[in-house]
C-alpha cells in the first residue's frame, strides 16, 4: 500500500520521540505503577478489537505478549479478546456500566453507523513495543490518515448532537495496549527495560481493520458489552477526504 500524506512518517517521528523519553525514564527507574485497573469506570466507545479483524495477526501479537510475559513476570496484561486499537470514546467515563440510558446509546449508535459504515477497511503496520507512563504498547503506523479523519468526524458529529466524547487535540497517534506496569520495584523495572529494548524493533506485520465494535467498556476492556459491530463497507480506506 502506498504511504500517503506523510501519515506513516509522522507516526515514525512520534514513536521515536516517545521511545527516547521512555529510555530516559527506564534508565532513571522513574516509571509509575498503574493503580487499580479492573474495573475502572465505563464509557460508550468505538474500538477495533484484534480478534474481529481478518488474518493471523492476532496470533503474532499473542506470541509477542507471551514472550513479554515470560520476561517481566507479574504485571497486568490485556486478555486476547480485549486487545484493540481505540477509535473514540463517545461519552465521559462514569462509575457504572448502567450509567448510560437506552435513548443515549441508540442516538450514539446511529451517529457511529452514519459516520463509520462507509469508511472502508484500513491497513496499519504494527512494529515494536513502546512505553508511555505505565503503559506498554505495540506501535501502530497508519498508511493513510483515515483513522485520524474518522476520529475527528465522529467527535464533531457527537458534539453537534450534544454528547461529550473523549477527544484529544492530536487525533493521529494509535497505540495497541499490551501491558500496564503494576509492579515498579527496581528489579521489575530492570526486567521491563531489558525486555522492551530487545522487543522495541520486533516486526509483527500489517493489520487490516474491517470491523469496529460499538460497546460499553471499562478502562481496559476487562468488562465490556458489544452493542453493535459496524462493518467498514467501502472498498478502500482512501474513500474519505484526507
Amino acid at each position: 500500500m502506498t504511504v500517503e500524506n506523510h501519515a506513516f512518517q509522522e507516526a515514525v517521528a512520534y514513536f521515536d520521540a516517545l521511545w527516547e523519553q521512555a529510555q530516559r525514564s527506564l534508565d532513571a527507574g522513574d516509571i509509575p505503577a498503574a493503580g487499580r485497573l479492573v474495573p475502572l469506570n465505563y464509557c460508550v466507545s468505538t474500538v477495533a478489537r484484534l480478534i474481529q479483524q481478518p488474518g493471523s495477526l492476532a496470533e503474532r501479537v499473542d506470541h509477542l505478549k507471551l514472550t513479554l510475559m515470560n520476561r517481566v513476570g507479574d504485571q497486568f496484561f490485556y486478555s486476547p479478546d480485549s486487545l484493540h486499537i481505540s477509535l473514540l470514546g463517545c461519552t465521559p467515563r462514569l462509575p457504572s456500566k448502567d450509567s448510560f440510558p437506552s435513548h443515549q446509546i441508540e442516538k450514539i449508535r446511529r451517529i457511529c453507523i452514519e459516520t463509520l459504515s462507509g469508511a472502508g477497511q484500513m491497513r496499519f503496520h504494527l512494529k515494536g513495543l513502546g512505553l508511555v507512563g505505565s503503559q506498554v504498547f505495540i506501535q501502530v503506523y497508519p498508511y493513510i490518515r483515515t483513522w485520524a479523519v474518522l476520529r475527528d468526524q465522529l467527535g464533531q458529529a457527537l458534539i453537534t448532537a450534544g454528547e461529550q466524547p473523549i477527544t484529544y487535540a492530536n487525533k493521529a497517534p494509535i497505540h495497541l495496549n499490551l501491558m500496564r506496569i503494576t509492579d515498579n520495584s527496581p528489579g521489575q523495572i530492570e526486567a521491563v527495560a531489558a525486555a522492551l529494548r530487545d522487543l522495541h524493533e520486533a516486526t509483527i506485520g500489517d493489520l487490516d481493520v474491517v470491523t469496529i465494535d460499538y460497546l460499553i467498556t471499562d478502562f481496559v476492556l476487562s468488562d465490556f458489552h458489544v452493542l453493535s459491530e459496524i462493518r467498514l463497507n467501502a472498498p478502500s480506506g482512501d474513500s474519505l477526504p484526507l
